[in-house]
């Protein structure tokens, strides 16, 4: 359990200086994650910036996600829910098509008009606030490798068993403070949910995003 977001964030950054990884960029893959990493960012002295991505829901089940898509089309899909769902071609394209807009729409205004992280050759800190399933931020790490950075963290306060255990093969590097068996919510491991330090955090983001 963590006091807040910042809180987290200054324990994450103390854990990754800890283990000698020394960044170029910290990326966030959600709003809730942008008070983690901005305080990991300032505290390692690098730039920060977002990639998102979106769930992919089955019909008729929006609850149920079949797979992620990234704001760069990367996407991430559970081929054997597809199959037991027996979802169509044309359906999958159709949802992947509506996230993605979604998504676009969201990153735009967290971030401005400018064009995506340059991250080729750089060294490439992940940071949410919490992995519960990990399936979108496997769609995020996925467009992260596409960028042809020199290593990849993933880094968290808390992630679940299932999520590490999926995610740490796409990374070079994982840190996280608290691995736990189940994570149906990362909002229950803190105590205050939306602090006013974090959403001034989340305001001068968003703020800056729209200077560029």
């Amino acid at each position: 359990m963590f006091k807040d977001r910042m809180g987290a964030g200054e324990k994450l950054a103390q854990k990754i200086e800890s283990e000698n990884i020394k960044p170029d960029v910290v990326i966030v893959v959600s709003k809730r994650g942008i008070p983690v990493g901005d305080y990991v960012s300032r505290r390692l002295n690098v730039p920060i910036d977002m990639v998102l991505a979106g769930k992919v829901s089955a019909p008729g089940e929006p609850e149920i996600p079949m797979g992620a898509v990234s704001n760069d089309r990367t996407i991430w899909l559970k081929d054997q829910l597809i199959d037991e769902l027996m979802v169509t071609e044309e359906y999958l394209s159709q949802e992947i098509d509506k996230e993605l807009g979604r998504v676009r729409e969201r990153l735009e205004k967290y971030r401005g008009k400018t064009g995506r992280p340059r991250l080729k050759g750089k060294k490439v800190v992940v940071v949410d606030d919490g992995v519960s399933s990990g399936l979108k931020m496997s769609a995020c790490i996925g467009q992260v490798i596409k960028a042809a950075p020199e290593e990849v963290t993933l880094a968290t306060p808390v992630i679940s068993s299932y999520a590490q255990d999926k995610l740490e093969p796409l990374v070079d590097k994982s840190v996280f403070l608290e691995r736990v068996r189940f994570l149906d919510s990362v909002d229950s491991y803190y105590g205050i949910l939306r602090s006013q330090e974090e959403l001034q955090v989340q305001d001068r983001f968003v703020s800056d995003a729209s200077m560029t």
